[in-house]
């Protein structure tokens, strides 16, 4: 109802310009539309220390390798 991290998949440019509204809430973004419908977009109210996309899968397919840090100070790698 209200995350901290919302990713979304399957996404092309039109989804990243209609989610543009949660950037007030989440200061950690990663876009990775794509015509294909098969790319990502990863949002987060955590600090989100490192992230990459990779093509790991396939060449047109994304993944995302993120490090978030928890309200702890923990941090925890997501995929």
């Amino acid at each position: 109802c209200d995350p901290d991290i919302v990713c979304l998949v399957e996404t092309h440019q039109w989804w990243v310009d209609q989610m543009r509204p949660l950037e007030r809430s989440y200061k950690w973004i990663t876009r990775q539309p794509l015509s294909n419908d098969y790319g990502m977009l990863l949002c987060s109210r955590l600090p989100i220390t490192a992230c990459d996309v990779r093509f790991t899968v396939s060449e047109d397919v994304p993944s995302i390798r993120a490090v978030v840090r928890l309200r702890s100070g923990d941090e925890v790698v997501i995929y």
